[in-house]
């Protein structure tokens, strides 16, 4: 699909930017770029947001299709739409109303490098996952659901069984062992060796463990406060093993680190057609440094509560603009339909003037607090310790460490953290034995 081709979508809220002391600022278009008013149209009623999903829809597997798949589907190119979704498909509730299939959502990034973490925000999904549109609980995803033991120690986490790769490889508990053992944990694969400190514990590693093709187990030294919510970034914990054994050294004697390294990097994961994705969009085509285009998934494994298979979009672009000045410019012309993540409130202005077209709307909230340092609860100095779990000082705390329940989110609640006002702890740090 060209540029020229490409439906506009009427899309009401966007994927925000928060500007850390300030607030949220979300940009949405809303229709063409013209200022001349068109002759009034009947408007049609969007269908009613049902709370939750018809059973019968589930138990009978009468989902619905975007017609650019269902196309596919009648050429014998694709598998029918009951086929391609799991045993238990995870249903979303619309935020507004029920989506109509079709057209491409336009966004921008200044360039692949510095945006690539909008495209990983946008695109990847997770075992585990933050509620919206505010990311303030976790809630299964990938994993439909998980059960902890010995005190936080152990915890076995359920894959949903038929979920399948944007190829129509089966999505199985081996994708994620070969992402942990194969590329985190193998020093010779990881061009990102930080990340493996996500996963130590008293200075020694998580375990992960196949119990069987949909069934991982996770167990540890101690309780393993912070593994759901780093189960829930958007950095994944999976890798398609079927394409990627090939290239690793340990499965193909042939392969070589440094090629394999080259593969597995962010840029490649995120935007190279030949690699299948598990999220809503894969990649089609990749220009460097230019622009990377998305197309739906056909084998995505959400639908919303009319059992319509999801994402509604066809399409994604996203076009590398260098100076946030020229994505304001596009946003206006109508040449992008999303931003947010580059534009800062003090824009806001410009933006409300521009806005008496009626082209788009502005939304703003205040941002929530956001840790930028997090302090190591399992420090190995007991001192270090000691001060950092004396939350006299803290300007917010927000719960202790132990495994319990949370009645708001129905998730055990193993870990949490609070805010540490480090000038309010200097009478805590001399009582420690720390100096001025």
């Amino acid at each position: 699909m060209h540029a020229a081709q490409h439906s506009k979508l009427r899309i009401r809220h966007l994927v925000a930017v928060c500007t850390l002391s300030t607030a949220f600022v979300w940009l949405a278009a809303c229709g063409g770029g013209s200022d001349t008013k068109s002759p009034a149209t009947p408007t049609v009623a969007a269908p009613p947001v049902l709370d939750e999903i018809d059973p019968a829809i589930l138990d009978e597997r009468r989902f619905s299709e975007a017609p650019m798949l269902a196309t596919r589907v009648a050429a014998g190119a694709l598998p029918k739409v009951a086929d391609r979704l799991p045993e238990n498909p995870l249903v979303v509730r619309p935020l507004e109303q029920i989506g109509k299939y079709g057209g491409t959502l336009r966004r921008a990034i200044l360039s692949e490098y510095t945006g690539h973490t909008a495209i990983t925000k946008t695109l990847n999904d997770n075992l585990m996952g933050f509620t919206r549109p505010v990311g303030d609980h976790i809630v299964p995803n990938l994993a439909e659901r998980f059960e902890f033991s010995d005190g936080g120690k152990v915890a076995i986490f359920h894959l949903r069984k038929g979920v399948k790769w944007s190829d129509g490889a089966p999505f199985t508990v081996n994708d994620v062992l070969f992402w942990y053992y194969d590329v985190l944990l193998d020093d010779d694969a990881n061009r990102q060796p930080l990340l493996k400190a996500d996963f130590i514990l008293d200075n020694e590693q998580i375990e992960f463990e196949k119990v069987d093709d949909y069934t991982l187990r996770a167990t540890a030294n101690a309780p393993m406060g912070m593994l759901l919510t780093r189960l829930s970034h958007d950095t994944g914990t999976h890798i398609p093993k079927h394409i990627f054994s090939r290239y690793h050294p340990r499965y193909n004697p042939a392969a070589n680190y440094e090629d394999f390294k080259k593969r597995t990097t962010t840029l490649p994961l995120s935007m190279d057609p030949d690699i299948p994705r598990i999220s809503a969009w894969a990649p089609v085509k990749w220009i460097r440094g230019r622009q990377i285009e998305y197309e739906r998934n056909p084998y995505y494994w959400k639908i919303d509560t009319q059992g319509n298979q999801l994402p509604y979009a066809d399409s994604l672009i996203f076009t590398a603009v260098s100076d946030p000045r020229v994505i304001l410019l596009k946003f206006i012309n109508d040449e992008i339909d999303l931003i947010g993540r580059n534009v800062s409130v003090e824009l806001i202005p410009t933006l409300r003037s521009a806005k008496q077209g009626g082209h788009f709307q502005i939304n703003t909230r205040r941002a929530e607090g956001s840790p930028a340092l997090y302090l190591n609860w399992a420090a190995p100095d007991t001192r270090v310790r000691g001060v950092f779990r004396d939350l006299r000082g803290a300007t917010r705390p927000l719960g202790g460490h132990q495994p319990g329940r949370d009645k708001r989110d129905r998730l055990p609640r193993v870990a949490s953290s609070g805010w540490i006002r480090i000038s309010s702890q200097q009478p805590v740090l001399l009582r420690k034995g720390f100096s001025k």
